[in-house]
């Protein structure tokens, strides 16, 4: 006679899901990415507080590419020249702070919206006058106004 085969003792089954559930991972992973989102969002504001020029320069190269087709070399040759004096007196910190707020007054431009020569024109103006600190409104060139929109 043969003898019967000798039985395996099965392994205890395996619970699958984890103590503390999807949402204690979810939580601590949001969590983390929230404090990371919160630490950026500081670290630029300190950093474009310290370096106001660079956001001065990120608006410049968007300026640059979206000149109408009437603005002349002649103008764009100006903006630069009166940018390079505005950049250099903010870097050096003579621009007055309010007269920063006014440069959306001044210049208002739309996203994509061709820079016509007009507001090249105030935007050297405003550069300049920047540059040399003036505090004095009437120096402030004038905004026109933006067409409503239907």
């Amino acid at each position: 006679m043969s003898t019967p085969p000798q039985s395996v003792p099965l392994p205890p089954p395996i619970d699958s899901a984890p103590k503390g559930g999807c949402w204690k991972v979810g939580v601590i992973g949001c969590g983390a990415a929230a404090v990371v989102v919160v630490l950026l969002i500081i670290a630029a504001f300190l950093y474009f507080s310290r370096r106001p020029e660079t956001m001065f320069d990120i608006m410049m190269s968007a300026v640059e590419a979206n000149f109408a087709p009437d603005v002349t070399e002649e103008d764009k040759r100006e903006l630069r020249e009166a940018y390079t004096q505005f950049r250099t007196a903010l870097r050096e910190k003579r621009v007055d702070k309010e007269r920063l707020q006014d440069l959306n007054r001044v210049i208002r431009i739309r996203s994509g919206e061709p820079i016509s020569r007009d507001k090249v024109h105030r935007m050297t103006e405003f550069f300049r006058e920047a540059a040399k600190g003036s505090r004095d409104p009437a120096t402030l060139p004038t905004a026109v106004p933006l067409p409503a929109t239907p």
